[in-house]
């Protein structure tokens, strides 16, 4: 199986549909497709050609620390919920290069390094859905109907990644 394939696919696929969310979707669509955007620029930056090699074999963890800079401030609900059309545009080319950042360094990096961040990843995304629930009055939306999108959210999205993480760590440590 070509996994280097898979993971192109799978990028195009993802950026086509968060940039159609980002693009037509409400104010909790935008919040809840941040992952798009991210995942799917590092699946496209993982897959290609390998400049990184040249450029960060040894600051790997550069890109890394940048990535959740570029990406964060467009991630607080505030900000998410004044957004015009155009600040919709660079938030969503924000995401990219993070993703792209992310695709890079990720491909350098030791492999408890990796573990590390892909846990934090997980615990930061489960942060971030109670800061959306803690917000929800700000969009105008009932807790209880938030509540219903979250927990959609965690068991379609974050339980699968979970997951695969999981997975991911358990083989590389053989067990």
């Amino acid at each position: 199986m070509n996994t280097r394939f898979i993971a192109r696919t799978l990028g195009i696929i993802l950026l086509i549909i968060s940039g159609y969310t980002y693009l037509f979707g409400g104010v909790i669509l935008r919040l809840f497709s941040y992952q798009g955007p991210l995942l799917g620029t590092a699946l496209l930056t993982w897959s290609f050609i390998n400049i990184g090699e040249i450029l960060y074999t040894k600051k790997a963890i550069i890109p890394a620390i940048m990535a959740p800079l570029i990406a964060v401030p467009w991630l607080i609900p505030q900000i998410v919920e004044n957004m015009n059309n155009f600040l919709i545009i660079i938030a969503f080319l924000s995401l990219m290069t993070s993703g792209f950042l992310e695709g890079l360094a990720f491909n350098f990096l030791a492999f408890h390094v990796k573990a590390i961040l892909l846990i934090l990843g997980v615990v930061i995304d489960l942060s971030y859905l109670g800061i959306i629930y803690y917000y929800s009055s700000i969009f105008h939306i009932p807790s209880t109907i938030m509540l219903n999108y979250l927990l959609i959210f965690v068991y379609c999205v974050k339980f699968p990644s979970t997951a695969v993480v999981t997975v991911y760590i358990m083989k590389r440590l053989n067990f």
